[in-house]
């Protein structure tokens, strides 16, 4: 990225990787009618879904927190008094760490092959969400070495761990985070749902109700998303509200190909079938 703030992208992630060997691991990444208690076992056993309902009970006890409170528990500001209320939730690791005061970027050419694929892969999650939902800007994510000090005012629970530059439509989160890619994608996903009710950078609060809206709308879009295109050979279909599932034809499909089947051989089949024991 150049100091005025642009960035120039690789034509291909390919030739990055290979012209930096050596230098890190690369780490990329309904109903069916019949044996429906077969199908829900398969999926329920994906990693995605224990983290997902890990995160929804963290957004039910925080919702609950603050239903607990006193009336005068929120003072004037928009920030919980301590002394009623306690600390708004953080998460462990952004708990951990302090910001610089200042940004500081990592260029490409900078990247391990790791950081670099982990970066491609949240710019490409941002442009889904964003070409779905016409209140989420098209936002470009990059990764920072240092990063500016949050707002007092701002109650995200990975406050030190982005900054989001409106003016560059631009998302840096700390380098550290690309470590682990699914606490990356959780922090983009977060992000872009502070983005979505609009309360980015005038006091980010993780327990108004309008954020945990933004945030489970978003969370289902990517599993959608993410489940389709894993199981490739299974069509979508959409109805009048919005809904998305699985179409008559793929379940047809797969009805069909399940006739026969020994109850206990269909749960193998299906994650054949959606290809969830591929490495």
């Amino acid at each position: 990225m150049s100091a005025g703030g642009t960035s120039t992208r690789p034509t291909s992630a390919a030739v990055q990787l290979e012209s930096r060997p050596g230098t890190g691991t690369a780490t990329p990444q309904a109903v069916l009618g019949l044996n429906v208690d077969s199908v829900v076992s398969a999926l329920m056993k994906s990693p995605l879904y224990a983290k997902i309902e890990r995160m929804e009970h963290m957004l039910e006890k925080l919702t609950q927190q603050k239903v607990q409170e006193a009336p005068n528990a929120w003072g004037d500001s928009g920030k919980p008094n301590s002394a009623t209320s306690g600390e708004p939730y953080q998460d462990a690791k952004d708990k951990q760490q302090e910001c610089e005061g200042k940004l500081t970027t990592v260029l490409e050419q900078d990247m391990t092959p790791s950081q670099f694929v982990a970066c491609e892969f949240s710019n490409y999650i941002a442009e889904l969400v964003a070409n779905k939902f016409a209140d989420v800007p098209k936002v470009f994510v990059q990764l920072a070495l240092e990063l500016p000090h949050p707002a007092t005012s701002n109650l995200s629970a990975f406050r030190n761990s982005f900054v989001y530059i409106p003016e560059r439509t631009t998302l840096y989160i700390k380098n550290n985070r690309t470590q682990n890619i699914g606490e990356l994608i959780m922090i983009v996903v977060h992000c872009l749902s502070h983005l979505k009710c609009g309360d980015m950078n005038v006091g980010a609060n993780d327990s108004s109700h309008n954020f945990t809206a933004a945030f489970h709308q978003l969370l289902q879009f990517c599993c959608e998303e993410l489940f389709f295109r894993r199981a490739s050979n299974v069509q979508r279909s959409q109805g009048s509200s919005g809904t998305v599932s699985i179409s008559h034809a793929s379940i047809r499909e797969l009805q069909s190909k399940m006739k026969g089947l020994d109850p206990s051989e269909c749960s193998t089949f299906v994650r054949q079938h959606l290809g969830l024991d591929e490495e």
